[in-house]
């Protein structure tokens, strides 16, 4: 059950980077610390990042730059309240 739930989120939090940033070439390493399980390659190649298995731990990482992109759906309006409320 564990296997399952992971690769769910990760692959969820892969599919809502891409729908909050609109682009869909963002890619990232993810070390899995399972056996990759069975019928898991007919879904390798929907995926833009490098998913490995049997690694001695569970990580994923990206480019540092993705932490800085709009936000499609964004009110600038209620991002710079949000500014300015925590810079007070």
């Amino acid at each position: 059950l564990r296997t399952e739930i992971v690769l769910g989120l990760t692959i969820g939090i892969m599919t809502m980077a891409k729908a909050m940033t609109g682009i869909e070439d963002l890619a990232g390493d993810v070390d899995l610390d399972f056996p990759e399980p069975a019928g898991f390659d007919k879904y390798k190649n929907k995926l833009s990042s490098t998913i490995r298995f049997n690694q001695p731990h569970l990580i994923s990482s990206f480019d540092k730059k993705y932490l800085g992109l709009k936000l499609i759906n964004s009110d600038p309006i209620a991002s710079q309240i949000a500014i300015n409320q925590c810079e007070a």
